[in-house]
């Protein structure tokens, strides 16, 4: 995905609960995992109340997602650089 306002890579996880997975920046996932190396920030958050209010908003759901270990999340958040956004 391009951010359109700055034409720069955007990363994108899902969350539905207490899992995560990576919907949009797969060619950041190993920066972004191992805390090394250059990935966008801020990285959007989009939490989802359950699984059916997900695929309400994404048809496809989860299949085919890197999932997010609750570690790494945890990590990003703690510095920062997750924007949450919760969907109704």
């Amino acid at each position: 995905m391009q951010d359109t306002d700055s034409g720069e890579e955007t990363i994108l996880l899902v969350t539905v609960e207490e899992t995560t997975w990576l919907a949009m920046g797969e060619s950041h996932l190993q920066a972004m995992l191992t805390g090394e190396g250059d990935y966008p920030r801020p990285i959007v958050c989009v939490t989802f109340r359950d699984m059916a209010h997900l695929t309400a908003h994404v048809p496809q759901g989860v299949a085919g997602l890197w999932a997010v270990h609750p570690a790494i999340v945890r990590r990003l958040r703690e510095n920062g650089e997750i924007v949450d956004r919760v969907i109704d």
